[in-house]
């Protein structure tokens, strides 16, 4: 696509995908988490399939600037648009199926990094398939690059929908073990895991309706009267946030073709690692401990994963900086950018910024995570504080990618706007440092209250 193009699809799908967050929990509860999930993948093959016919029927033409407009490009917004939709069903219901599957205190942190894992793997396949699809082919052989981007389509096709058939081979939650998956009907700080809403919605269940829909959207919203939520909110942006310009500005303008293929599996190499260090970090030595007894241990480790996330994500920043200052003096984006080969030695400083972001960005999701685990072990409260996080992060990943197209905001811009999201989230986020005196059950179960009083 064009570069405006691109931003347009990608606006249109976080967009839909932010305001479903508000409306995804009651189908994914009428639906069934796994029906559910089957249905959101869905929404990713309708973009895929629109992207198809898009470059088949446009051919040379599908990256010139011209077609940012049309019926075809209206088309893929609206693709992308639908597949916001499907994605906030699928987001909703493969953490409805963690929490599910996993006995809370004891292997939420490993199968929640089994799943970030796997996550990682498909971005891995994905930009392993883009190097192969690419390397050695010339710049000026467009005809190769437009069956290049085809056959990648279909690929992405083929591994979408047999996501989607792979639904059916998962074990319903309702057919585990009480000893693996029974969590007790009340938590450590004496709140009910059902509480007057869950029961409200546990009428609704088996069918859709508006009084479901209405009860899960008031649930959702309630979120955004939590202080600690609120206070944490500036680091959930930061995670969406920053992204766009990792992924799309800085990695589009600073490697070729075959080159950003590597790239991205070496993001998402070290995103694995960084999730499994940072799952081990935080998680690892203290999985019996819980929420309502605070040690000394939970507010160190949070500090050192802090400082961590800090002064390696400073430190790519820094370098990406040194990569862009020839730009920020020069209006000629042509003159002053080089898309680099891996042949190349001038590539180690941009990757190594890469590299750093991959590895960071796991950092900051698994300790979001934790903080919730820690602060909302209700599962009403959880499901309301997921929510939250994810309608936050996406409005995020919303107005970063509004923000991709050199021409409506300068990269180096980009580049400072995202440093700002992190020192904003940084700064709101340490009043929520876990304390070892904390042990109310009141700031627990603040959802729950909010929650009753709408």
């Amino acid at each position: 696509y064009s570069d405006e193009l691109a931003s347009n699809i990608t606006v249109a799908l976080y967009a839909t995908f932010t305001l479903c967050c508000f409306l995804s929990p009651s189908f994914t509860r009428a639906l069934g988490p796994i029906r559910a999930l089957a249905i959101g993948i869905g929404g990713y093959a309708v973009l895929v399939i629109a992207s198809l016919v898009y470059f088949i029927l446009n051919g040379d033409d599908a990256a010139g600037e011209e077609s940012s407009t049309g019926v075809l490009s209206y088309m893929l917004v609206l693709a992308g648009a639908i597949n916001g939709v499907g994605s906030s069903l699928l987001w909703n219901s493969q953490g409805l199926l963690i929490l599910q599957y996993s006995e809370r205190g004891v292997n939420g942190g490993t199968i929640f990094g089994i799943f970030w894992a796997f996550f990682n793997v498909s971005a891995i396949c994905g930009g392993a398939v883009s190097f192969f699809l690419f390397n050695g082919q010339a710049g000026d052989n467009e005809r190769s690059n437009e069956h290049s981007v085809v056959l990648l389509f279909l690929l992405f096709l083929g591994f979408i929908l047999s996501g989607a058939l792979f639904t059916n081979f998962l074990l319903p939650p309702s057919e585990l073990s009480s000893a693996q998956s029974g969590i007790s009907q009340t938590s450590n700080a004496g709140i009910p895991n059902s509480d007057v809403s869950s029961q409200i919605m546990d009428k609704h269940e088996s069918a859709l309706s508006w009084a479901a829909i209405r009860v899960e959207v008031l649930n959702t919203m309630s979120a955004f009267r939590s202080k600690r939520l609120l206070f944490l909110s500036f680091l959930f942006f930061y995670t969406g946030y920053k992204q766009p310009y990792q992924l799309v500005t800085f990695g589009d303008r600073f490697f070729d073709d075959s080159t950003l293929g590597l790239e991205v599996m070496s993001f998402y190499c070290l995103d694995m690692i960084g999730g499994i260090f940072t799952g081990n970090l935080l998680d690892g030595k203290y999985s019996t401990a819980t929420s309502s007894n605070l040690s000394s241990q939970h507010r160190k480790v949070a500090i050192q994963c802090l400082l961590i996330l800090v002064l390696l994500t400073s430190f790519g920043n820094y370098l990406a900086l040194l990569q862009e200052r020839p730009c920020i003096s020069d209006d000629d984006e042509v003159d002053c950018v080089t898309s680099l080969n891996y042949t190349d030695v001038r590539v180690l400083r941009p990757s190594i910024s890469y590299g750093l972001w991959g590895f960071t960005d796991s950092i900051v999701q698994t300790y979001c995570y934790w903080l919730m685990g820690l602060y909302f072990e209700n599962a009403g409260e959880q499901s309301r504080a997921i929510g939250f996080y994810t309608c936050v992060q996406s409005l995020g990943w919303m107005l970063g990618f509004l923000t991709i197209p050199a021409s409506r905001v300068a990269p180096v811009t980009q580049l400072y706007l995202t440093v700002a999201s992190l020192v904003l989230g940084i700064i709101f986020c340490l009043p929520q440092i876990p304390r070892v005196e904390s042990s109310s059950s009141d700031e627990r179960s603040e959802l729950l209250r909010s929650t009753e009083m709408a």
